[in-house]
């Protein structure tokens, strides 16, 4: 038969143990719950920025930030914004004026 007076109360066993796990499984929980965040951002930030390249909108620094936003949690993205941004400073800026036309002059042909 159960004694109650045998019976170990359930604030007795609530001690530091319970006190650190509780600690341990909030932050667990916040870290969790911000790395959920920041994934659905750089996400919608990539999707975005990838339907303003096509459409008009600043399309590519959309993209680049949510690369980097994603960055932040998986290593693939971090480095394809690194390419991504290597390659965009190698590009040869253009040149304020066009060059000259070689060839024909069609300015001065007359009828």
């Amino acid at each position: 038969m159960f004694d109650p007076e045998q019976a170990v109360p359930a604030t007795a066993d609530a001690g530091i143990g319970n006190m650190v796990s509780d600690g341990v499984t909030r932050r667990s929980t916040r870290r969790r719950a911000r790395r959920y965040a920041t994934l659905a951002a750089g996400w919608a930030l990539l999707g975005v920025g990838a339907v303003l390249l096509v459409l008009p909108g600043p399309g590519f620094p959309l993209v680049l930030g949510g690369l980097a936003v994603l960055g932040r949690e998986v290593t693939w993205a971090r480095r394809l914004r690194r390419r991504l941004e290597a390659k965009v400073l190698r590009r040869p800026q253009p040149a304020a004026t066009p060059p000259p036309m070689r060839g024909l002059d069609v300015r001065n042909v007359t009828e």
